[in-house]
């Protein structure tokens, strides 16, 4: 008989409001209602629009930093596809998050951004 451990995510159900709680000026045309996925895409989008701008940087790596240690393996991945991917594509933006992020997230975006 095989054990499996099911890994329970409860931060992934609250990304949304997190994501809203610590990004103030992000307004996303999707509700929280509409999902993670599309409103998480849209942060990704959002954050390589305004990487430059300092407030709207910090406040995003706050909310990254807080995935990365509370949530569990569906929220990074969720960062990972929707915020991540998006940033690799855009030489700048890259540049800024690899100087920026620290610890897990760090790790993660080196390491993804290898693959990617």
């Amino acid at each position: 008989m095989m054990n499996f451990q099911i890994l329970k995510d409860d931060y992934f159900e609250i990304i949304c409001e997190r994501l809203l709680f610590w990004v103030t000026s992000f307004n996303p045309i999707f509700e929280i209602s509409d999902g993670q996925y599309p409103m998480l895409g849209e942060f990704g989008t959002f954050l390589i629009e305004n990487i430059s701008d300092d407030k709207i940087l910090t406040e995003s790596l706050k909310f990254i930093e807080e995935v990365f240690d509370k949530g569990g393996y569906k929220s990074k991945d969720l960062i990972i596809q929707q915020v991540f991917d998006k940033i690799y594509t855009d030489t700048f933006a890259t540049e800024i998050l690899s100087k920026r992020l620290n610890g897990e997230s760090l790790k993660v975006f080196i390491d993804k951004n290898d693959d990617f």
